[in-house]
């Protein structure tokens, strides 16, 4: 409806706040006109608008598009909340990986991750505190293995990492490794 040339009533569209789940809002503005304010669902994490189809962060409740929502447990997370539930860094990730393709030495990890060996040492040992893998054996003999947690924190920290570049040459080489047979 339009009173002559303006319209009686002005709509807008903006980006819902953190925390908010979207709207609408009626009122009207200093000149007497009616406006109408729609808030879009906005992924918090990376800006998304609008959204249809959305998760919250289990831990902040921040609403997060399917490509920032990273799941672990079947429970959806932001990454500041899931980096804090498990904290997991990029070589660390990266050295979880070379465990997974069944890789065993530090040295070759240190290798294929381009990590200096004290750095994948240290992650080791992160890795088996937080219970992501277990090691059987000695020196030769060594085995190691992602167990059922491990492969969840792949799963939900491919989220996180898995478009960084040398994460993605990581897995190029394992891939180029599992191809050759060793």
């Amino acid at each position: 409806m339009t009173d002559g040339d303006r319209p009686l009533i002005e709509e807008h569209a903006i980006s819902e706040r953190r925390g908010f789940l979207g709207g609408k809002k009626l009122g009207s503005n200093s000149e007497g006109k009616f406006e109408k304010t729609t808030f879009l669902v906005t992924c918090d994490y990376c800006g998304r608008y609008p959204l249809d189809v959305f998760v919250m962060c289990k831990s902040c409740r921040a609403k997060l598009c399917d490509e920032c929502a990273a799941k672990l447990e079947g429970r959806p997370y932001c990454r500041a909340c899931l980096m804090e539930i498990l904290p997991v860094s990029a070589n660390t990730f990266k050295v979880l990986l070379c465990i997974d393709s069944s890789i065993r030495s530090s040295g070759k990890i240190s290798d294929i991750t381009r990590i200096p060996k004290d750095e994948v040492k240290a992650s080791l040992a992160l890795l088996r505190e937080l219970k992501l893998i277990e090691s059987k054996g000695m020196l030769a003999f060594l085995e190691r293995k992602v167990t059922a947690d491990g492969l969840r924190t792949l799963f939900a920290y491919r989220k996180v990492y898995g478009n960084d570049e040398d994460v993605r040459q990581v897995e190029e080489e394992l891939a180029g490794e599992a191809g050759n047979g060793t």
